[in-house]
């Protein structure tokens, strides 16, 4: 990763032609989810800008010197926290001194927050998977910025409460879809544990082959007691993601076909990042709902058995 806290501790003052007169105050985001809570919380005279694009995974980022210009223009600053960007995540908070700085994770309860010894903060960072954490996150962005600019308080506040009306809607939503599979074919296998905040939201299990990050490793082993795990649960079938490639879980469906069980490889689905501007879950509401109806419609279908 590219040394930007060294470099923003001699980084120039903005050249004149780089500073914006339209009037807008430009908010830079981590992760594409992150911008699209932005984007939803706050007003128009906010332009808000994501670092890392559609289908980018926070895990493997590694900064630009693009980067460096874009924190230099940036008036205000939003970052998931939990370490999921890890070093770029303490980059912006070193920031707070000059500019505004939210961290979605402070509207976190940490009771609220599943452990994991993969992260150094101790917790699982992929906490948007559950639409009611997701609107604590809205709490806390909404706040930060009324006390940051409380000239536009009010219509921070109006944006935030329709969007939190629409996570409500979600939550709702998805908790009536999942209610359609029985217990025993609640099981959603992926390549990394990006689900257990959606699992334990909605009363599914999760299990992986590459823990919590998508830098983890994984072996021969791994592929094998997660074949054998699938056949002795009849599980109908597993899930790619649009953040890593379908290579190990192609594995796995070709395991269990060496053994007569037919597991059905799942559409792609969104993880740590958002869809292509214009697709089917280029937001952060288009993603829970695309990711819900994909589950719930491979699970209902049962596994062959040759």
């Amino acid at each position: 990763m590219l040394g930007l806290g060294l470099l923003m501790g001699c980084a120039p003052s903005a050249d004149p032609k780089d500073i914006d007169r339209s009037g807008k105050i430009h908010v830079l985001a981590t992760t594409s989810l992150a911008a699209d809570l932005a984007q939803a919380v706050l007003p128009d005279v906010f332009q808000v800008e994501g670092l890392m694009g559609p289908g980018t995974d926070p895990h493997l980022y590694k900064s630009t010197q693009g980067d460096l210009t874009a924190l230099r223009r940036a008036d205000a600053l939003v970052h998931t926290g939990l370490q999921l960007e890890g070093k770029l995540g303490q980059i912006f908070e070193k920031q707070r001194s000059d500019k505004p700085v939210c961290r979605l994770s402070d509207g976190l309860d940490s009771t609220s927050l599943i452990k994991s010894s993969g992260f150094a903060d101790g917790y699982d960072p992929h906490f948007w998977m559950d639409p009611r954490l997701w609107m604590s996150a809205a709490v806390q962005l909404s706040a930060d910025f009324q006390k940051a600019y409380p000239q536009h308080a009010q219509d921070i506040e109006a944006a935030f409460r329709r969007y939190k009306a629409e996570l409500d809607v979600l939550d709702g939503e998805v908790e009536q879809a999942v209610a359609q599979l029985p217990d025993s074919a609640r099981w959603i296998v992926t390549t990394h544990d990006a689900f257990n905040y959606f699992g334990r939201r909605y009363g599914m299990q999760v299990r992986s082959l590459q823990g919590f990050s998508t830098a983890a490793d994984f072996g021969v082993k791994d592929v094998r007691d997660l074949v054998d795990f699938v056949i002795a649960h009849k599980i109908a079938a597993v899930f790619v993601e649009n953040i890593v490639s379908s290579r190990s879980l192609d594995a796995v469906v070709e395991g269990c076909k060496s053994k007569g069980f037919m597991l059905n490889l799942g559409p792609s689905l969104y993880t740590d990042a958002l869809g292509p501007t214009g697709g089917e879950a280029d937001t952060y509401l288009k993603m829970i709902r695309v990711n819900t109806r994909s589950i719930v419609q491979s699970l209902q279908s049962p596994p062959l058995e040759s």
